[in-house]
């Protein structure tokens, strides 16, 4: 996206050149000191910029759409100490990945006896055989 997309609509690049030049030739007059003109040649410059903006009614469109938003701009610049910065948090460092032991279970086959079970597994085989076998009479 452009900034002529959202702005300066149906105006010619040439007259929104132009309408920069004026925006930036102003501005360094009325900022910076360094570009110290007489009082004859400041005259001269703003006669200059008035017949421009006469010239056309696209003209005074133009300036005033982009010296709004060169307004705007330069006041974010004002503004910069308050607005929150993005920083990178860093990770703290970690050692290598941990070493998992594997943990200990029990298991059915102690000895590698895969016929052998833990003591309180029989009671309840025989329990739920006995229950399944009278479920059918209780119902």
């Amino acid at each position: 996206m452009q900034i002529e997309d959202w702005i300066v609509h149906d105006i010619p690049e040439h007259i929104i050149a132009q309408a920069s030049d004026w925006i930036i030739q102003l501005d360094r007059l009325e900022q910076d000191a360094s570009y110290a003109m007489s009082d004859l040649e400041n005259q001269l410059l703003r006669q200059q910029f008035y017949d421009w903006l006469n010239q056309d009614q696209l003209n005074q469109l133009a300036f005033l759409q982009l010296s709004e938003m060169w307004a705007k701009s330069s006041m974010l610049r004002h503004l910069e100490h308050m607005i929150d910065k993005s920083e990178v948090i860093q990770f703290p460092t970690m050692p290598s990945r941990p070493q998992f032991e594997p943990e200990l279970r029990p298991s059915f086959a102690e000895n590698g006896d895969m016929a052998s079970a833990p003591a309180w597994m029989y009671p309840v085989v025989i329990g739920l055989v006995v229950i399944g076998s009278l479920a059918p009479l209780l119902l």
